[in-house]
């Protein structure tokens, strides 16, 4: 994030664990989301080519912290064969505010989800439908001396990845 960067300071806190309730340290989180207009480096021009993108690790506790600021919601844009299609559909373009993530810890599933907020208007109308109960998050206005307008704390889950002849055990007569 920009030293500059417009819109209001969110401390982004979790851990990542497993399903036995293990700490996951050093788990790489990638972690990319629009600014506060709504927009993506990499496709507004005015934009620094990796602004609002990173990776962490976990430490050795599985915990991870960022500072970023909180996203706006987007429409996807318009071009006319997808206003087409969703017109067909009866879909609206819009998106509600996110943050994307891909988690991954050695020994376990890769995780790619994104996590919402609470109130943003368009959680039941995303174009996508990718707004699940489970991934919405409610800020809160931060209570800090560090200038973060909100804080946010939530907790990813990660499988352990499964071998195939245990997974797709057949029997053969």
């Amino acid at each position: 994030m920009r030293p500059e960067e417009p819109g209001d300071r969110l401390l982004f806190t979790g851990a990542v664990r497993s399903t036995a309730s293990a700490a996951l340290p050093s788990t790489v989180i990638d972690i990319w989301q629009a600014n506060g207009a709504g927009l993506y480096s990499r496709f507004a021009p005015d934009l620094p080519e990796w602004n609002l993108r990173g990776r962490i690790r976990s430490d050795a506790d599985g915990n991870f912290a960022f500072t970023t600021v909180v996203p706006a919601p987007y429409d996807i844009p318009q071009h006319p064969h997808a206003s087409r299609v969703l017109d067909l559909l009866g879909q609206e373009p819009h998106r509600p505010a996110h943050i994307h993530f891909k988690v991954h810890a050695p020994n376990h599933r890769e995780l790619t989800t994104q996590v919402y907020f609470a109130g943003d208007p368009w959680l039941d109308h995303d174009v996508v439908g990718a707004a699940k109960p489970s991934l919405v998050t409610e800020l809160r206005k931060a209570t800090d001396t560090d200038n973060h307008g909100y804080t946010r704390r939530f907790d990813f889950v990660l499988a352990r990845e499964s071998n195939d002849h245990e997974s797709h055990n057949v029997a053969v007569t």
